[in-house]
């Protein structure tokens, strides 16, 4: 079986004008969803390759990919972020041809390169310089997301090593913690999800009784 390598995605830099076009589809905003969505459809992505997780995840590595871009976009003026997780095409982005959308990443290396030589100089590895570029650039709440998959993966490997009964604790304590009452346990499927009931309610007057499945998988996961 071949295991699909983040090596037959897209590099970044062929991902400038897609990421514009999509959101020019969209009307020129676009939630990050929305528009990771939009950019796969776009270049007509396979699911097993959009599925790669970036490094060990959870996020993807194409959503990586993008939220990187849309960094370099915001820098470069196409794109602003007015609030977080919604991107918006600017003034400028809406009327860019392909060329000058292309043209921000020459613009971000060019004072990248100028303020790497103004700098003491220390001695890079030629093959650092793939990695350099790409961690140079300008913070997002996004991009910081994708910084912090350590403490999310460590979390993921305590939850998939939980016992049945401790994953059962947890779930009911986490719709709990979202508002939901009375939550009991109303089904185990025996393939590592179960189902609570639980009531939501919206005043004094709406209450709804809602039925959530919760399931974990990883690869030999016991049924």
């Amino acid at each position: 079986m071949n295991i699909p390598s983040p090596n037959e995605l897209p590099k970044h830099d062929a991902l400038f004008w897609p990421v514009v076009s999509a959101l020019r589809l969209l009307d020129s905003s676009a939630d990050n969803e929305q528009l990771v969505e939009k950019v796969i459809e776009l270049l007509g992505l396979p699911d097993h390759l959009t599925a790669i997780p970036h490094k060990s995840g959870p996020q993807t590595e194409i959503g990586y990919r993008i939220a990187w871009v849309k960094s370099w976009l915001k820098w470069g003026g196409m794109v602003d972020n007015p609030q977080r997780a919604v991107w918006v095409l600017t003034t400028e982005g809406r009327g860019a041809s392909e060329a000058e959308v292309n043209e921000v990443r020459n613009r971000r290396r060019a004072e990248s390169a100028a303020v790497r030589k103004a700098a003491p100089t220390v001695p890079i590895p030629a093959a650092a310089t793939a990695e350099l570029e790409v961690e140079d650039v300008p913070a997002t709440d996004e991009l910081e997301e994708f910084a912090d998959d350590a403490w999310q993966n460590a979390l993921l490997n305590v939850i998939k090593a939980m016992t049945a009964p401790a994953f059962e604790r947890l779930a009911r304590q986490i719709l709990l913690g979202l508002g939901f009452s009375h939550v009991d346990v109303v089904g185990r499927s025996g393939d590592g999800g179960i189902d609570l009931l639980g009531t939501v309610r919206l005043n004094n007057v709406l209450s709804f009784r809602i039925l959530a499945q919760c399931k974990r998988y990883k690869p030999g996961f016991p049924g």
